[in-house]
């Protein structure tokens, strides 16, 4: 499994998540497929020093770089699968 967060963290502000936030995710997507990823955050670590980016900024970014067709599955189907949650 691969949990997609900590990356707000680690960026300089908001500009740059935007910017460069996409190229992790979208290698763990390529690597392991969305079958095998979970959306997640570190809050409020990463909010990254002093506020500079937002938890919300990094959950949009992820269903971008994750696309429509493997949304689902990236936004939560693989979180109920793992822990069998059933509707």
């Amino acid at each position: 499994m691969v949990k997609l967060s900590g990356l707000p963290a680690e960026a300089r502000d908001a500009a740059t998540l935007r910017g460069h936030g996409p190229d992790l995710p979208r290698a763990a997507l390529d690597l392991s497929g969305p079958e095998r990823c979970l959306p997640g955050s570190d809050r409020p670590v990463s909010t990254g020093t002093g506020g500079r980016t937002t938890t919300a900024a990094w959950i949009a970014l992820v269903p971008e770089v994750v696309g429509p067709t493997d949304r689902p599955r990236g936004a939560a189907g693989t979180a109920r699968e793992v822990h069998r949650i059933t509707d």
